[in-house]
């Protein structure tokens, strides 16, 4: 699938000159070749059709140029001159494969001064990758380039945007970072660009170099900010990738369920628990974060994290409800347990080891002997550290508690 990235830089109505560095700039060399005359006749119908060109009038414009190239007697010059000016007659009018016909007719006649046949022949390339004909505009550019006297950024950013259409995203990339090079202040879509091709490449710390340029010129592009998260995120820079999110979600640009998770996750992965916290809570309340399994366990073990046990219970409870095992039960009993509430702690362990799946169904078993014991009720606790016996990493632990409640018995 091509990518419809924007050919950037076609600006074909008048264009009669190839686009030059503004550094240092170079005089064009000399011409190389004598140019026929024009005749004082051919000279007044030329102007006056590039007068009614100028004005807007393409029909009357067209009209004198057909005109003139109905003369028996124009030489090559002038033939090349009229089918140039027709070219841009064409282009105003959006005829596109017409002005292409006549930028190529006055090419072939090689009666054109240099110069003026190396801007149309930038024009014409410009022409083919406008009309989708990406092989024969980048064939015509490079020969331009062969051509011209230091082109340019635009004419490289032409030439990546050509290859980007033709899915050869190597010679993009070259030919778009050899354009962003030339410039001290890079246009912004052509630093996307840059980053894109990057991206592609997986070359991501060069990616991230024009991210962080395009988010200080023009912070107001949600996209830009979001690609800057992620492209931070596969260098690992995390503190960096919060950061940036931050300053979008400040913005009012997150206005995703999943982007404002993704802020939580990485207060978190960050070291700043509380704050995911605070947010998850804010958000599952007011219908900004979709209150889902996955999203009570985050809000859980966010406020675990931050050592807010109270707060984590209710959360937890949600997102045991919606598990498929029971490991968030045994979760919540062991918060419980260290809170000392053994009736709530016995609850949440029976859901644990009705739901299953746990890892050492023994280990449930011995919290729940546990939570009898605490309230005396010998005969549950020893029923639940037998069941315990079965499991090698809660057996011996079971062995101990039921001494001790045979030496309470003696």
């Amino acid at each position: 699938m091509r990518h419809a990235i924007l050919l950037l830089g076609v600006f074909l109505f008048l264009v009669s000159y190839a686009p030059q560095s503004t550094a240092r700039e170079k005089r064009p060399p000399p011409e190389t070749k004598r140019v026929q005359s024009v005749s004082k006749a051919v000279y007044q119908k030329l102007t006056a059709a590039q007068e009614a060109l100028t004005a807007g009038n393409y029909a009357e414009a067209e009209a004198k140029l057909s005109a003139i190239l109905k003369s028996s007697k124009l030489n090559d010059h002038e033939k090349a001159l009229t089918h140039q000016t027709l070219g841009f007659v064409h282009s105003g009018r959006e005829n596109y494969k017409q002005a292409i016909a006549s930028f190529v007719t006055a090419l072939s006649l090689e009666a054109l001064p240099d110069t003026s046949a190396l801007n149309i022949r930038y024009n014409l390339g410009q022409l083919y990758l406008l009309t989708e004909q990406y092989d024969e505009g980048i064939a015509t550019l490079s020969t331009w380039f062969e051509q011209a006297t230091n082109p340019g950024a635009g004419a490289f950013i032409l030439m990546a945007n050509a290859y980007t259409q033709v899915d050869d995203y190597a010679n993009a990339l070259d030919w778009a970072e050899r354009g962003l090079a030339r410039m001290e202040k890079p246009k912004v879509g052509w630093m996307r660009l840059g980053a894109q091709l990057n991206l592609h490449a997986e070359r991501y710390p060069r990616a991230a170099h024009w991210l962080e340029r395009i988010v200080r010129i023009d912070p107001n592009q949600k996209s830009d900010w979001l690609q800057l998260v992620a492209t931070y995120g596969q260098i690992d820079q995390p503190r960096k990738a919060l950061i940036a999110l931050e300053v979008a979600d400040r913005q009012g640009f997150l206005t995703k369920s999943e982007e404002r998770v993704r802020l939580a996750q990485l207060y978190l992965f960050n070291g700043i628990p509380y704050k995911a916290g605070a947010l998850l809570e804010k958000g599952i309340a007011d219908g900004s974060i979709e209150a889902t399994g996955k999203t009570w366990e985050l809000l859980a073990n966010a406020w675990t994290l931050a050592q807010e046990d109270r707060r984590a219970r209710d959360p937890l409870a949600k997102a045991a409800g919606q598990s498929e095992n029971g490991k968030l039960w045994l979760r919540l009993a062991q918060i419980r347990m260290d809170a000392e509430e053994w009736s709530p702690a016995e609850d949440a362990l029976r859901k644990a080891i009705s739901k299953g799946g746990l890892d050492d169904p023994g280990h449930a078993q011995l919290l729940l002997g546990i939570t009898f014991f605490e309230r005396s009720q010998f005969d549950s606790a020893r029923t639940a550290f037998n069941h315990a016996l079965t499991s090698e990493q809660t057996g011996n632990s079971a062995r101990a508690w039921l001494s001790v409640i045979e030496g309470r018995d003696s």
